[in-house]
C-alpha cells in the first residue's frame, strides 16, 4: 500500500450510523475500508480509532466486534447453518440464523430446499443445491449480519444482485440492523440511501454530506450521479 494514498482522512462513525463511500476507481474506497479493518497495521503509526493509535489497540478484539463482506468473497458448500454459523458452528443459534436468512431475503428459497436449513449448498456434494451469484452474495450477506458486531463493512455487497434485488435488501438492512454499517459501492442509487455519503477523490474526502445534500451542492456528486443515470437512460433505451 502506498502510504500516500489516502490523505488527511478525518472520519467519525457514530453508532447506528449507515455511511457509503463513493469515488471514481483508484480514489482510495477500499484502500479507506482496509484501513478501517486493521489490515494495514505495520503503516498504522498516523492512523487513531477514538484517539487511540492503531498500533496501540488490541486488534484481535477490535476486528472481532466488526463484520465484513468483501466482493471476492467464499462459496462455503456447506449446509446453510454451517454457511452462516461459519465460525462457530458448535453454538450456533437457529432463531438468529432464520433472522439473518429472512433479512436478506431468502426465506421461502431456504424453506424450500430438500432439508432446509440442513440442506448442503453448491454442487461440489452428492445431493447439494445449485444457487445463483445472486443468492451466494444473499448467504454471504446473512453470514455478516449473524455476527454480534458493532460495524459491518460491505464492499460492493449488491453487485451480483438485480437492481430490485438489491434496493430491496439494502434498504431493509439499512433500517432494520441496530449497528453502523460502513459499505462501499460504485452505484449512487444504493449510496443515496445511506444516512451519510462519503465522497473521495485521489485519496482526498472532498464531500460528505446525505445525498440530497450533495445534490445541492452541484459538486463531483452530483456530477457522478447525473452522469451515472444518462448512462442507464441511454442503456433502457436501447433495450
Amino acid at each position: 500500500m502506498s502510504e500516500n494514498i489516502l490523505k488527511n482522512i478525518n472520519l467519525e462513525i457514530n453508532y447506528g450510523e449507515k455511511v457509503a463511500i463513493v469515488g471514481e476507481n483508484g480514489s482510495g474506497k477500499t484502500t479507506l475500508m482496509k484501513t478501517i479493518l486493521g489490515l494495514y497495521s505495520n503503516k498504522s503509526e498516523n492512523i487513531k480509532i477514538n484517539n487511540i493509535k492503531f498500533n496501540d489497540l488490541d486488534i484481535k478484539k477490535y476486528q472481532e466486534k466488526i463484520s465484513v463482506l468483501f466482493q471476492d468473497f467464499v462459496h462455503y458448500e456447506l449446509t446453510v447453518n454451517e454457511n452462516i454459523s461459519f465460525e462457530n458452528v458448535e453454538n450456533c443459534d437457529n432463531s438468529r440464523i432464520k433472522n439473518a436468512i429472512n433479512k436478506v431475503g431468502l426465506t421461502e428459497f431456504v424453506e424450500n430446499l430438500p432439508h432446509k436449513y440442513d440442506s448442503v449448498l453448491g454442487r461440489q456434494f452428492e445431493g447439494g443445491n445449485e444457487l445463483s451469484g445472486g443468492q451466494w452474495q444473499k448467504i454471504a450477506l446473512a453470514r455478516a449480519l449473524y455476527r454480534d458486531s458493532d460495524l459491518i463493512v460491505l464492499d460492493e455487497p449488491s453487485s451480483a444482485l438485480d437492481p430490485i434485488a438489491e434496493k430491496e435488501i439494502m434498504n431493509n438492512l439499512l433500517n432494520i440492523y441496530e449497528g453502523s454499517i460502513l459499505f462501499v459501492t460504485h452505484r449512487l442509487k444504493i449510496a443515496a440511501l445511506a444516512d451519510r455519503i462519503i465522497v473521495l477523490k485521489n485519496g482526498v474526502i472532498i464531500e460528505e454530506g446525505t445525498h440530497q445534500e450533495l445534490i445541492d451542492k452541484k459538486g463531483y456528486y452530483n456530477e457522478m450521479y447525473n452522469a451515472q443515470n444518462n448512462i442507464h437512460n441511454i442503456e433502457f433505451l436501447v433495450h
